[in-house]
């Protein structure tokens, strides 16, 4: 139960995090950067974090911040950033279609331990494809890589 709770908990910070740098914000939208730059800030020796500007809404902003929670609690717990030797290349492109503007973004993680395929799905997969409907996962033995495509409104 005590683990339940903490995991709870986490999330919750996440989501809080988000909402005080919407709060801080003169605009109703906070940038992607920020968003990642807030979670990984413990990690600067082990994370490359580059993309397109792009502020998002309210809602975009909640979702993302959960899943680079997400991936992080998960890079912490199996993954690279749970070895001094690993790290997380992240980056995301922003281009237009016409119709709104699409988002490309990529967490890949390098140096860690050896990637193993997990037997189930977990929490954190499923709130990854409920929340963004273009993600895709590749357990390679090299280090795990998520992928989202996305299409969002800039919420300037």
């Amino acid at each position: 139960m005590c683990r339940m709770r903490e995991i709870f908990e986490a999330r919750l910070q996440a989501l809080a995090r988000t909402h005080r740098q919407l709060t801080i914000s003169t605009m109703d939208a906070v940038s992607l950067d920020d968003i990642i730059r807030s979670e990984l800030n413990g990690f600067p020796s082990q994370t490359t974090i580059e993309g397109d500007e792009i502020f998002l809404d309210y809602q975009q902003a909640q979702r993302f911040s959960l899943a680079i929670h997400e991936l992080t609690t998960n890079a912490l717990k199996y993954g690279a950033l749970s070895s001094s030797t690993g790290g997380v290349r992240i980056g995301w492109s922003v281009s237009n279609n016409g119709h709104g503007r699409d988002l490309k973004f990529r967490w890949e993680e390098h140096g860690g331990p050896r990637v193993v395929m997990p037997t189930r799905e977990g929490f954190g997969s499923s709130l990854l494809k409920a929340a963004f409907e273009k993600t895709r996962m590749d357990y390679g033995p090299d280090g795990f890589c998520c992928e989202i495509e996305a299409q969002v409104a800039d919420g300037r």
